[in-house]
């Protein structure tokens, strides 16, 4: 199974790429995140690939209501989650800026004054965090499982992003883009800022492709049909 961007395996050293190309060869199928990253692992191995839908358990979330304002921005200042890029837009709006704080980010970031950095959370306190937000923006230019755009849906949270994740292009259509057009991703977050109905147009979509596609419900129901697939063939 897919686990981070595809071509993850190839900036390890050359013996270790090797190696990994290898045993992902002797595999039956791939289960990949995306449809664009499908494609790939079936030119890269030739073996059937099915997409295995990115979820999130909801059972325990109780989300208050919020009176939302500001924007986040779905990662920090390094190639890995494109937030340079995602900073540089979200700053059209001339309204605070948060980021979490993941990983990779390097310290340096947490003395800029132009970001607000979140603490580490949980998931459930993330999520009630996240509600807090008007407006999001992750271009991210890997195709990744895309937690951040799936969380956004579920709040009905406007979220930029790469359009070719498809936790982002199944539920925000209007706001998918290369995540390196900032022109387009100016625009938008402007749009979303002047046009009410917009917003709130992509709000309530957004909510809406989250349950129809989704959801725990919707994921059995994937799952189930490519285990008749799999054991079909194999």
């Amino acid at each position: 199974m897919q686990e981070g961007p595809s071509w993850f395996f190839q900036s390890i050293p050359l013996q270790q790429s090797l190696w990994f190309f290898n045993i992902m060869a002797q595999a039956d199928f791939v289960l990949a995140h995306n449809d664009r990253d499908k494609e790939y692992y079936k030119g890269l191995l030739g073996k059937p690939t099915y997409i295995n839908p990115t979820l999130m358990i909801e059972d325990l979330l109780e989300i208050p209501e919020e009176e939302r304002q500001g924007v986040i921005i779905g990662g920090n200042l390094v190639d890995w989650y494109g937030g340079f890029n995602s900073l540089i837009v979200a700053q059209e709006l001339q309204e605070p800026v948060y980021a979490p704080q993941m990983g990779r980010m390097d310290k340096l970031e947490t003395q800029m004054q132009e970001i607000n950095h979140l603490p580490y959370l949980e998931w459930n306190q993330w999520m009630k965090t996240l509600n807090k937000f008007k407006y999001a923006v992750h271009l991210n230019l890997n195709t990744i499982g895309g937690t951040f755009y799936l969380n956004c849906a579920y709040l009905g949270i406007p979220c930029i992003g790469n359009k070719h994740t498809n936790t982002q292009k199944i539920c925000f259509p209007e706001l998918s883009i290369e995540p390196d057009d900032l022109i387009v991703a100016k625009n938008l977050i402007l749009k979303l800022q002047k046009d009410q109905e917009f917003y709130d147009y992509v709000s309530r979509e957004a909510k809406h492709n989250y349950s129809k596609n989704f959801t725990e419900a919707q994921y059995k129901i994937k799952w189930e049909n490519i285990l008749k697939i799999v054991c079909k063939n194999f």
